[in-house]
């Protein structure tokens, strides 16, 4: 028996098996696992970044039109759902910052200013002509008597005329430019129209129109102009809407909303192409 030829095929065989381990695993970390890779990075891509990327393009593209809403379903989806996405710190910390901003800007509710400028024109105007906005009423109950101080009706029924989502909607889609030019000519414009009919609709009508008016206004006393005339007439709402706090603050909080969608469109923008140069080149 050749010892040394047995020991030679031994060694041989052992390198030939430690040989094909070693290739195996190459292949499977080289090629299977790097194949895995590069699906998993595809689907990323396909799932989180470019849903993304589209969502910020749409936000930066928006009108600058601040009675809509504005909602980020996929930039969400990364804050909520983080523990299985795992995107980068830098680009979570971007859609918080992101969501923060809208929530800031849905908050400030444009219907809300428009009722809140007519409401406080209404009582002002109503207030100088009848001296003031609330009436005495008693009270007289097994348990209590006394007089209190209420709201007058008018005051209520036109907060309810006003406090409505058509009447808002109509007063908006006046021409703004039209309007400045009746102000400026001393025209009655469509809105002060519009407006001059919530306020008639709320009023005293017929022989008590006039009735309880204390104003000194020549054309209120000559009955040449109504109640409702008088609080609509001269009033340059879309000014006053245009300088509204509220107003300019939600237009600042917009801005910021597109800088930031930008940021996170360029980062997504940027994840999208390095996928696509590492897993995805031909």
């Amino acid at each position: 028996m050749n010892w040394y030829n047995i020991w030679e095929s031994t060694i041989s065989g052992i390198f030939v098996v430690i040989f094909g381990g070693v290739s195996a695993w190459l292949v499977y970390t080289l090629g299977i696992k790097g194949k895995e890779k590069s699906q998993i990075a595809s689907q990323r891509k396909q799932e989180i970044y470019i849903p993304l990327k589209y969502e910020m393009k749409r936000i930066i593209d928006m009108d600058y039109n601040i009675w809509k809403e504005i909602t980020t379903p996929e930039s969400n989806k990364v804050l909520e759902r983080n523990d299985e996405l795992v995107v980068s710190d830098d680009l979570y910390n971007k859609c918080q910052v992101l969501k923060d901003l809208i929530s800031q800007y849905n908050s400030i509710n444009m219907y809300s200013v428009v009722v809140d400028i007519l409401f406080n024109r209404f009582k002002e105007r109503y207030s100088q002509l009848y001296g003031t906005t609330t009436h005495v009423e008693y009270i007289n109950q097994p348990d209590i008597e006394e007089c209190i101080d209420v709201v007058d009706y008018e005051i209520q029924n036109f907060y309810e005329t006003i406090n409505n989502k058509c009447v808002i909607d109509n007063i908006m889609k006046n021409d703004i430019g039209y309007e400045e030019y009746c102000f400026q000519e001393q025209y009655v414009s469509p809105f002060e129209e519009y407006f001059s009919r919530l306020c008639a609709s709320v009023l005293p009508q017929g022989e008590k129109m006039y009735s309880g008016i204390i104003i000194e206004d020549e054309s209120i006393q000559q009955r040449a102009k109504t109640p409702a005339q008088f609080i609509a007439y001269g009033f340059n709402f879309f000014n006053i809407y245009n300088n509204d706090s509220r107003v300019n603050e939600k237009e600042k909080i917009l801005n910021s909303i597109k800088e930031q969608a930008l940021d996170i469109y360029e980062e997504s923008s940027r994840i999208i192409r390095k996928i696509a140069r590492k897993y995805e080149k031909e």
